[in-house]
């Protein structure tokens, strides 16, 4: 006899028990599916916190380096006119004093006695641009004579007026510009 094989179960348990086993399977993959998507929510969340803190980071690292290049460019402006003031003078030192004083004296030379004199310079070419006042049209006309002499134009090679106005008081203005 080969044995005899009896089984009491009921065929719906085993299929209870096959539902049962798929049940369990699919309740276990499911709990690690979740388990894993947790994982990579928390993983990403926590990259994201990184993220943004590298960002305000940089945010602040930038708006510094912004106000460094705000205060060197005010910096650079006040060196850019320190040079070009620098430049000047290194040009009108370039014209010796002698040059200068001679220019002066000559100028002054043609000048008529009621004419002020409210200024006097040289510029980078050499002219010399003079702010004179005169009371009256006489002595203003007596300066400008001189100035255009025969004898002043071989110190002087060329004359300018550059503004000639009338003041409220009478008096007349005028802003020269000489060449020697």
């Amino acid at each position: 006899m080969a044995g005899i094989n009896i089984n009491l179960l009921p065929v719906q348990s085993r299929t209870d028990q096959k539902a049962q086993k798929k049940f369990q399977v699919i309740q276990s993959s499911s709990i690690a599916i979740l388990l894993i998507l947790i994982f990579l929510a928390s993983l990403v969340t926590a990259l994201n916190i990184l993220q943004f803190q590298n960002i305000s980071k940089l945010k602040s690292e930038s708006k510094l380096r912004e106000e460094r290049v705000a205060l060197l460019k005010d910096k650079e402006a006040q060196v850019s006119v320190l040079k070009n003031r620098l430049t000047l003078i290194n040009q009108i030192n370039k014209t010796s004093i002698k040059d200068n004083s001679r220019i002066y004296r000559s100028f002054l030379g043609y000048i008529s006695p009621g004419v002020n004199i409210s200024s006097v310079a040289v510029d980078r070419g050499g002219r010399v641009i003079a702010s004179i006042v005169a009371t009256d049209t006489l002595t203003l006309e007596q300066t400008l004579s001189n100035l255009t002499s025969d004898s002043a134009m071989k110190n002087i090679s060329e004359i300018g007026i550059d503004s000639l106005s009338r003041g409220r008081d009478g008096s007349f203005r005028a802003i020269l510009k000489i060449q020697n």
